[in-house]
């Protein structure tokens, strides 16, 4: 007589058995189902974050486009505070509103990514607006919102997402610094290179272990203070030899021809 296989249970109908033993309704279904919702919420709660954190990146992008494309004076001030309220009604406030209540290191890589690039593009408007950039605590005060009925919400924002950003600030300042020679601005080219070499100074003296974003974020910067030190070079010894508006395409040309030499 052949002999009877026995038969298998998986976990999932051995769990099915012990739910309908227990009933939904025992204390320790319940609880596990209380733990299910948890996740469910948080998880849900994270994807609105990540799609709220990539709208502000691509916008603070739009911002900082504008900043470095148009002329400042008196209107192209004004519409800048309009898209970076514009940043914070629509992006900031709404993370915010999100994470009431709940762990924001939690959720911070979420929206890292957008803090870096709102704080790289305020930096970079503070810059043009007032030839200086403010520290941590005033750029703070941008993550403290009020809601409809006048409750305080705060976001969560590291210093060390000021530092990245301020380093990214740095490339747009190269750019600027470079474009500035095509309209003959030759002055700000100096002012700029100079601050960027002040921010370079501040960056060599911090030690941050196990973070490789700073190692690769100052090799970047040294790489645009090297372009507008070029720059720079170029207006002080051929400044006299080649009109104002090609220096800049001189210096690409030699900059070229280093890195082929190489």
């Amino acid at each position: 007589m052949p002999r009877r296989k026995e038969k298998k249970y998986t976990i999932g109908h051995v769990s099915q058995e012990v739910i309908l033993k227990l009933g939904e309704t025992h204390p320790t279904i319940m609880m596990f189902q209380n733990f299910s919702q948890t996740i469910d919420d948080k998880h849900q709660r994270y994807e609105r974050v990540v799609k709220l954190g990539r709208d502000l990146t691509y916008n603070s992008k739009n911002l900082i486009s504008f900043l470095q494309v148009n002329k400042p004076n008196t209107e192209y001030h004004s519409n800048a505070k309009e898209m970076i309220a514009k940043l914070i009604e629509k992006y900031l406030k709404p993370i915010a509103v999100e994470l009431d209540g709940h762990d924001h290191y939690q959720y911070l890589r979420a929206y890292t990514n957008g803090l870096q690039e709102f704080t790289e593009a305020i930096l970079f408007h503070q810059y043009l607006e007032n030839g200086v950039i403010e520290n941590w605590s005033v750029v703070n005060d941008y993550f403290t919102f009020k809601t409809e009925d006048e409750k305080e919400l705060k976001l969560l924002f590291p210093q060390m997402d000021f530092i990245l950003g301020l380093a990214d600030c740095t490339g747009e300042l190269m750019r600027k610094c470079i474009n500035n020679i095509a309209v003959g601005l030759i002055d700000d080219c100096f002012k700029i290179c100079n601050f960027v070499k002040f921010i370079l100074t501040g960056f060599l003296g911090v030690i941050v272990v196990g973070r490789n974003e700073i190692g690769r974020k100052l090799y970047t910067l040294k790489q645009s203070l090297m372009k507008m030190e070029m720059v720079c070079y170029n207006i002080k010894m051929r400044g006299n030899e080649v009109p104002k508006h090609m220096l800049a395409d001189v210096s690409d040309v030699e900059e070229e021809d280093e890195e082929s030499m190489d």
